[in-house]
């Protein structure tokens, strides 16, 4: 990195220097210096016991800076103001600030990849000198030690300012691996940092540890009443069909089977899902329930300095998270205080499964919620899926959210897209035209504003939970995510539960806060810390190679581990109080679907064979192109079960001996339209068409005759 890579702003007669890539720090009254954060694969048998300098290039700038002292950060609640904060004794002092060119090194599990993360500081301050050195190269040697070498390094690990490309090999399906590997320093050595496994089958490797449950395979799992749960059998029946392995379980039988593992339900629940993690692979997990049937755990936030209340800062004890139910490592409460989530309970963070509620009372409401579900995924209106409704206003008198909007759209190449931009600096946002766009609606909503639990703000007027109930715009239902303040705090009856729960429209997926929204003044546009999280989310969804809702959350969130250690911080605070309500496994819609063309025999008889199902869809030259990685599962109920992906060619095989009946087919991918058919199965072992006999043959092609070859006068 050179000078020229810095920018340079003035704030209240203050320094402010950008650093591309990087964030700023957070200290309140201490300078704002930018900080990269980095990730680094460990081996899973590793313990950390050191970072070290190995060199450092510097230099030291030009002129004199008084850098401006980070401030508290804001509450997205309407009549929210910042108050002034003076600089710290740190501005009287000779010593650097920061004190070491990195810091803040934690080490957490990422269902079972061990990952490494500090940050590193690519500026120094010395206050009393006004003086700046800019570190133009740092290379880091991350030490640790292994049960079976004394001591061993992950390589050097540089910062230059420029991130390289990665490349991906092995386990490409595998949604963890993937964030794994599009996060760490060193992909190539993701695959060290898995922990000791056992192969269940060729395609699935699960941690060996003990379960209470018995191996099976259930890769999603809904968690629900009893009464819900043939609502709920509906959509784990649809999972399992297109090749993602599904049940429903029940909370009275969780509280029968973990009788006294938990000091409450909330305990015994998620002691149930790290059990299924272990022996059933599962990866996905529904809260089929609002907090009466699914209680919610509140985790522990503090922001120092806030001006949420006339105080100095905002503590909250129970902040409704749903993390805990995703983030398995640990009990949250390791200093038994029974306050959970503080830093010293060392809660690292990291998902081991990806977590969604369905926020529903009654079977009405779960029925809503799998019609809505299954309707988007498998039947998306016309002229919808590209279209997307911004919602910005201005936070206060200088901080206009619309300059957010405006980053996501460049960032993410939003001009193939039908964007309708609602923003009050354009005198277009009002509540009359926020309401025809939702009732009109598309296939992403974004907002940023003020709110509370009972609605969201748009200029000047309020979006509450009786216009979100008359809403009408099914099917042409949403995923909204918005930053303001308590919006999703489904411990009440949130307006978030009014979107989900309305069975004439509203929305398919919802994120936003249980809790207080933040964002900055003081900083950039973007650099608030909602804003950050917000424009991470549309980051993953549009050019990353996540796509399904729940992963797309969760990646968001595992960004800015990093800058979450400390009690105090906002980034922290959210990654609690960002919550998703909403199917996880959901596929988002990011371009207009396209249509498989399947190649497969309409019927194949009882015997053992190999069968073979070619896909494929129309080129733009309109002929036939081959689809590599569409996921082709085959079903017969409690008899054949079988799920490939397509191969460079389109074509996915299986070899099964199936009795008389019929075969689901399904096929899906990403952005393309769900596929169902059926084959028959019929039983005679030797028939006759218009070219011959055959007998128990092996093979069939796509049109359902058998490959020939001179057997007894026939084919085989």
């Amino acid at each position: 990195m050179s000078a020229a890579d810095l920018s340079f702003d003035k704030y209240d007669g203050y320094d402010l220097i950008s650093v591309p890539g990087c964030r700023f720090t957070r200290e309140i009254g201490k300078p704002a210096l930018p900080a990269k954060s980095v990730f680094v694969a460990l081996p899973a048998n590793s313990e950390l016991t050191g970072i070290e300098v190995v060199s450092c290039r510097t230099k030291t700038l030009p002129g004199e800076y008084i850098i401006l002292p980070a401030r508290p950060p804001i509450p997205t609640m309407a009549g929210a103001a910042a108050g002034f904060v003076p600089p710290s004794s740190v501005y009287d002092s000779s010593d650097m600030y920061p004190d070491a060119v990195c810091g803040g090194a934690s080490v957490g599990s990422l269902r079972g990849y061990k990952i490494l993360s500090f940050r590193v500081f690519p500026l120094q301050y010395t206050p009393a000198e006004r003086r700046l050195i800019l570190h133009k190269e740092i290379i880091l040697d991350v030490r640790y030690e292994t049960s079976r070498y004394a001591s061993a390094d992950a390589g050097d690990v540089g910062y230059a300012g420029d991130a390289a490309d990665v490349g991906m090999t092995g386990r490409e399906d595998d949604e963890f691996y993937r964030i794994a590997v599009g996060l760490v320093a060193n992909p190539d050595d993701v695959s060290r940092a898995m922990p000791t496994t056992k192969i269940i089958t060729e395609d699935r490797i699960m941690p060996l540890s003990e379960s209470t449950l018995p191996e099976g395979d259930a890769e999603y799992v809904i968690i629900t009443s009893d009464s819900l749960e043939d609502e709920f059998q509906r959509l784990a029946d649809w999972k399992t069909k297109k090749g993602v392995p599904a049940t429903v379980v029940n909370t009275s039988w969780i509280e029968d089977s973990y009788t006294g593992t938990g000091v409450d339900t909330q305990e015994r629940i998620r002691n149930f899902i790290n059990d299924a993690y272990t022996a059933w692979g599962t990866k996905w997990v529904l809260l089929g329930g609002d907090i009466g049937i699914i209680p919610c755990r509140g985790g522990y936030g503090w922001v120092n300095g806030s001006a949420a209340i006339a105080e100095e800062s905002y503590e909250d004890k129970a902040i409704p998270a749903d993390l805990y139910y995703s983030d398995l490592d640990g009990d949250w409460d390791s200093n038994g205080n029974i306050t959970y989530g503080e830093v010293n309970d060392s809660v690292d963070l990291y998902p081991d499964v990806f977590v969604g509620r369905a926020p529903v009372d009654s079977v009405a409401e779960a029925r809503t919620f799998v019609d809505k579900t299954l309707m988007y995924e498998k039947n998306p209106p016309p002229n919808y899926t590209r279209d997307i409704l911004f919602l910005a206003e201005y936070l206060d008198a200088e901080t206009d959210g619309g300059d957010t909007k405006d980053m996501i759209e460049a960032d993410c190449m939003l001009e193939n897209f039908s964007l309708v931009k609602l923003y009050e600096r354009y005198g277009n946002l009002r509540k009359g035209s926020a309401m025809d766009e939702l009732n009109r609606g598309c296939n992403i909503v974004n907002h940023i504003g003020h709110g509370g639990y009972s609605g969201f703000s748009v200029g000047s007027g309020w979006i509450g939970r009786s216009d979100v109930s008359s809403l009408t715009n099914s099917p042409r239902n949403f995923i909204l995510y918005t930053i303001s303040c308590h919006s999703n705090n489904f411990e009440m009856d949130s307006v978030s539960e009014r979107y989900m729960n309305n069975e004439d429209g509203g929305s398919v997926g919802y994120i936003g806060n249980s809790r207080y929204g933040w964002y900055d003044p003081e900083l950039p546009p973007g650099e608030g810390p909602s804003d950050l999280y917000d424009r991470e989310f549309f980051n993953i969804t549009f050019n990353e190679s996540a796509y399904r809702l729940g992963e797309m959350v969760g990646y968001s969130k595992v960004r800015y581990i990093p800058d979450s250690q400390e009690e105090g911080d906002a980034m922290r605070w959210l990654q609690y109080a960002i919550n998703l309500l909403g199917d996880p496994e959901l596929p988002i819609w990011t371009e207009t679907p396209r249509n498989f063309l399947i190649s497969m025999p309409s019927q194949i008889p009882v015997r053992k064979q190999t069968l073979a199902i070619n896909v494929s869809e129309i080129g733009h030259d309109h002929g036939s192109v081959q689809v590599r990685n569409a996921t082709v599962c085959i079903l017969k109920s409690g008899e054949v079960y079988e799920v490939s992906q397509t191969d460079a060619s389109g074509l996915a095989e299986f070899t099964i001996d199936p009795d008389a009946g019929e075969l689901d087919v399904t096929v899906t991918k990403e952005n393309y339209r769900v596929y169902e058919g059926v084959i028959d199965i019929y039983s005679p072992d030797i028939y006759v068409n218009t070219t011959g006999w055959w007998r128990d043959s092996d093979t069939f092609n796509a049109n359902g005759t058998p490959i020939q070859s001179a057997v007894d006068g026939g084919c085989r």
